[in-house]
């Protein structure tokens, strides 16, 4: 189009101006205030979960573009931009991290407070989308057991429907999934990432009622982070008063009303006004995403990532002469403040304030925590904090290249293989990358730990059959080429190993050994 585009924004986007400016003449307005009216000669609409999207607003408008910054998409109707020709984008993703530190955090505080052997698990992951797929990863390398439950997507790759060669399909291929009963039975920790959806045969509301709480250990931790309704609430409160379970509560019934009793119910360790994914890191991401979706609809360059904003990462000091798990605990609430989210809303539903308002205006005037990986950890401390997702001190890493392709029947060993090398080299990062799958690759990957700090990666390569001879003459020349495309950053390619698909576990063990101890 010859002249600029009109877009209207939601005023409490952060950095729509420098992210959407470069791309039309922005109009900034309040989510309440984003009428059909306001968008009428709009060209895009940049919104928030305030505002409803549906054929009201957009119809006989000019849009040709609505992107929402949030990872949920409940408050738009996609049907209705489909029919109208309208490009959607959201943010999924954009906080999946937030909310994994978030619930990280919140496990760890209860197992200081009550017993250590809760980071053991079982814990039940009901949603295997973002967020359920990074938490299986953080709580596997800290050794917990991890039992997954997604029945619609356990159908889709029962009827092939996901595709083996992408790594995101290729995550949830491999995942054994079980059923929502199988999954809770006995577990400890039961932790919802689901979308909210109130009818059919994949309905999640009430998912976690009276028959699901009563399968749980009696001193199990139930968690929402999802939707409110999710839970059925009064059976949570039910449950809290007859067992020695406790809940972990971010999202409630009815928000911004919500329950009171439940709220300052005493074995509800933490009451959050719906804050999980509310870090710096997340809210660049989500506008930055939506900048670039909306660059490519433009066919403009993306003009704003966020990198300015997010800035160098963060010293973090590591308190001595405490326990692994109290020492971790402690650099936990110090980074992910949490606590302070909990005392703030159970002082607003304990007032005789209007607890609606108050809940709005405790999220829109949050301060943003930071992402635990903006953290970089001392050289002695704890492995744990690595594995929780603190950023590792800077030196060297480790980067496994595997070839071949990962069989569900392996992967767990694998996936313990690689917390145990973890806990060998603290204080590095390690990670592994395949040559056919399960990205990033190794381009992806060595800009990104540049990124983190990390100036020097000594890299493995993993061959899981004694086949693929053209693939292995071709890892140094690979190496080179992305030592090449990165000056910044020491690559040293270090003999590997050689093992059928029953053995890659020794063989990366084998590759890991030729470093030493140093």
């Amino acid at each position: 189009m010859n002249r600029r585009p009109t877009i209207v924004v939601d005023n409490a986007l952060g950095w729509a101006t420098e992210a959407f400016g470069p791309l039309g003449h922005v109009v900034a307005l309040p989510g309440t205030a984003i009428t059909r009216d306001a968008v009428a000669d709009a060209d895009a609409l940049v919104v928030r979960t305030v505002t409803r999207v549906d054929a009201a607003l957009i119809g006989g408008t000019r849009l040709r573009f609505v992107g929402t910054a949030t990872a949920g998409i409940d408050h738009v109707d996609t049907d209705a931009l489909g029919a109208a020709g309208i490009r959607f984008a959201s943010a999924a993703g954009c906080n999946a991290h937030a909310v994994v530190d978030y619930v990280i955090t919140a496990l760890h505080l209860l197992a200081l407070e009550r017993d250590p052997s809760l980071l053991a698990g079982p814990c039940a992951i009901i949603g295997y989308g973002h967020v359920g797929r990074a938490l299986a990863q953080r709580l596997r390398a800290l050794g917990t057991e991890v039992r997954v439950c997604d029945p619609p997507l356990a159908r889709r790759v029962a009827d092939g429907r996901l595709d083996p060669n992408h790594a995101w399909d290729r995550l949830a291929i491999d995942e054994p999934f079980v059923p929502l009963a199988d999954a809770i039975q006995g577990a400890r920790i039961v932790t919802a990432h689901v979308p909210l959806q109130t009818s059919g045969p994949d309905s999640t509301r009430h998912l976690l009622d009276r028959f699901a709480l009563d399968r749980l250990a009696s001193f199990a931790v139930v968690v929402n982070t999802s939707r409110g309704t999710v839970v059925d609430e009064a059976a949570l409160g039910a449950w809290l008063d007859r067992t020695g379970g406790r809940a972990v509560l971010d999202v409630w019934a009815g928000e911004p009303e919500i329950d009171p009793h439940l709220a300052l119910h005493p074995r509800v360790r933490l009451a959050t006004p719906h804050i999980a994914g509310y870090s710096l890191e997340g809210k660049v991401a989500a506008t930055a995403m939506i900048a670039r979706a909306l660059a490519e609809h433009l066919g403009e360059p993306t003009p704003w990532t966020g990198a300015t904003e997010i800035g160098a990462l963060h010293e973090l000091h590591v308190p001595a002469g405490l326990s692994a798990l109290a020492r971790t605990t402690a650099c936990l609430r110090e980074v992910n403040p949490i606590e302070r989210d909990d005392a703030a809303l159970r002082t607003v539903v304990a007032s005789s304030a209007p607890r609606a308002v108050a809940f709005e205006s405790l999220r829109r005037h949050y301060v943003w925590r930071r992402a635990l990986a903006h953290f970089r950890i001392d050289t002695d401390a704890p492995a744990e904090l690595v594995s929780a997702g603190l950023c590792p001190p800077k030196g060297d890493a480790i980067v496994l290249i595997a070839h071949g392709s990962p069989d569900p029947d392996w992967r767990r060993p694998l996936d313990v293989l690689l917390a145990r090398v973890r806990d060998r080299h603290p204080h590095r990062s390690v990670s592994l990358t395949f040559l056919d799958h399960l990205a990033p690759s190794l381009d992806d990957l060595v800009p990104a730990l540049e990124h983190a700090g990390h100036d020097a990666m000594r890299v493995i390569a993993v061959f899981l059959s004694p086949g693929g001879s053209h693939i292995k003459r071709d890892i140094p020349a690979l190496v080179a080429r992305v030592a090449q495309a990165n000056p910044g950053v020491q690559l040293t390619l270090v003999p590997g190993a050689i093992g059928a698909e029953p053995d890659v576990v020794d063989a990366i063990a084998v590759a890991v050994a030729r470093l030493g101890a140093d």
